[in-house]
């Protein structure tokens, strides 16, 4: 098969796209540069702290231990969960279009509360469940981006990727890599700074605007080296200017009360905005089995149909 290479420049970002034969494509851009996983690129920009809003979004705490979290639990509206990757779609719907951007605590701490790494597991699961929906709905355009942190943003090496049959392997090795050998300290604001360039670039493209953007944030613990300000600042800039709904799971069972009341209040925003369905979550994990169930949830807590 022959392929055709080009590379378009996207908000002073270089895109390289892979266009195949017979309707096989590839596409994925990068954002700014920064720290890149298993490495570090050149020209990053200074990561000032910034970050978390008062107020939290919907709560879906799934240590009830049915994984759900009551009103948010059936993309259908039903209160049922789909896991089958159909989103309760009927015949002659359209199918929503989605900008996920997956950022994971790789912090030392990792180690102790999630030894078997469920973030991890969850997350290639909740791609798998969206690969389906995908198949069974060619018309639905999916990106998917990958960041990680510890004390700064550790950026993957595709950033937003189209979700197809082609890149699917390429976002599961980029999950895989962003929750290998976590160290470090825990710093929220960086990551969420970066992931507001990413927004930025991916609203641009054509149909930007018609897509759900949400920011999955999962963390262990309270943030060591930021201040409640700095995460305000950033979390406000992702929801009023980009258009993001914050999806935060609080994780393992050495979150205190006071990093648990930060955490729920990144869920923003609080009421849905441009979409009926698009608004912030929180979730409590404390174990293992409960974050798995609640990445399960989460599938059917985004998806729908117009």
């Amino acid at each position: 098969m022959v392929c055709a290479y080009r590379n378009i420049h996207l908000v002073g970002i270089t895109v390289l796209s892979l266009g195949f034969a017979l309707s096989c494509s590839s596409s994925s851009f990068k954002g700014s540069p920064g720290t890149k996983a298993g490495g570090s690129l050149d020209g990053g920009p200074s990561k000032n702290p910034a970050a978390n809003d008062g107020g939290s979004g919907a709560s879906d705490t799934a240590a009830n231990g049915n994984g759900s979290g009551g009103s948010d639990s059936g993309a259908n509206g039903n209160g049922t969960t789909s896991d089958s990757g159909d989103h309760a779609c009927k015949p002659n719907t359209i199918p929503n279009n989605y900008n996920i951007m997956f950022v994971f605590d790789n912090t030392g701490s990792q180690l102790t509360t999630d030894p078997t790494n469920v973030r991890r597991s969850g997350a290639l699961s909740f791609l798998d469940q969206f690969n389906t929906y995908v198949g069974k709905f060619p018309a639905a355009q999916v990106y998917m981006g990958v960041l990680s942190f510890n004390t700064k943003s550790i950026h993957s090496t595709n950033g937003w990727m189209l979700l197809n049959t082609i890149n699917s392997s390429v976002i599961k090795q980029e999950i895989v890599t962003a929750t290998t050998n976590p160290n470090g300290l825990t710093s929220f604001s960086p990551v969420l700074k970066d992931a507001a360039t990413f927004f930025a670039q991916v609203n641009a493209l054509p149909g930007g605007q018609n897509s759900r953007n949400y920011l999955v944030f999962l963390t262990d613990g309270d943030p060591n080296l930021d201040t409640p300000a700095a995460i305000n600042s950033a979390v406000a800039d992702l929801v009023n200017n980009y258009g993001v709904a914050m999806i935060a799971l609080a994780t393992g069972p050495q979150v205190t009360k006071a990093g648990e009341n930060l955490v729920q209040a990144l869920a923003l925003p609080t009421t849905p905005g441009k979409f009926p369905d698009h608004m912030g979550r929180y979730y409590r994990a404390p174990d293992a089995p409960t974050l798995e169930r609640t990445w399960k949830d989460l599938f059917g807590t985004l998806g729908g149909c117009k």
